[in-house]
């Protein structure tokens, strides 16, 4: 099971029904129907939180990594990958390499965080290691709008705007090679 990927779309999920509440709620008058509605949605938010986070915690001890995402780890990361899917515990992979435990499964919390936002960029179309800022310069760049309706939308400089679509450029080149 990849809860991991799973984590993400449900994650998605969240957000697009936080948004549906979000376009009712800035309405000037709602009907009886759309109070109800709001209502509906916060409870399936709610649950989505709750499925969330338990993926979250699955996710940590789901003892696989995407190939592709390997190089894109550190080398002290990679090592530790290695060893807790090799034996398939942070405790047994500790004491192979050598390393505290603690040290170990925080390690494996950051790398499963890493794939999780790698695997969301990936499901949004958007190039692998961009920040959110860049996540959201991208999409609002690939839906056909100018550097500066970006910049007015966002709340930043156009040459902002203009050095973030570089950045991301370079890292779509990176991501290539």
């Amino acid at each position: 099971m990849d809860w991991i990927k799973l984590e993400a779309e449900y994650r998605e999920s969240r957000r697009i029904i936080q948004e549906c509440i979000e376009r009712i709620k800035n309405k000037e008058t709602m009907s009886i129907i759309e109070i109800v509605d709001i209502e509906m949605l916060r409870g399936m938010r709610s649950n989505l939180s709750e499925v969330v986070a338990e993926m979250g915690r699955r996710a940590k001890y789901e003892f696989y990594i995407d190939e592709q995402y390997i190089p894109l780890l550190t080398p002290r990361q990679r090592e530790i990958a290695n060893a807790v899917i090799r034996h398939r515990s942070c405790t047994a992979a500790a004491q192979a390499i050598g390393a505290n435990p603690k040290t170990v499964f925080a390690t494996w919390q950051t790398i499963v965080k890493k794939m999780a936002n790698w695997k969301r960029q990936e499901m949004l179309g958007v190039p692998i290691g961009a920040s959110r800022q860049q996540e959201k310069i991208y999409i609002l760049h690939h839906a056909g709008k100018s550097k500066a309706e970006i910049a007015k939308e966002l709340k930043l400089s156009v040459e902002n705007v203009r050095e973030q679509l570089r950045r991301i450029r370079e890292r779509i080149n990176e991501n290539v090679k």
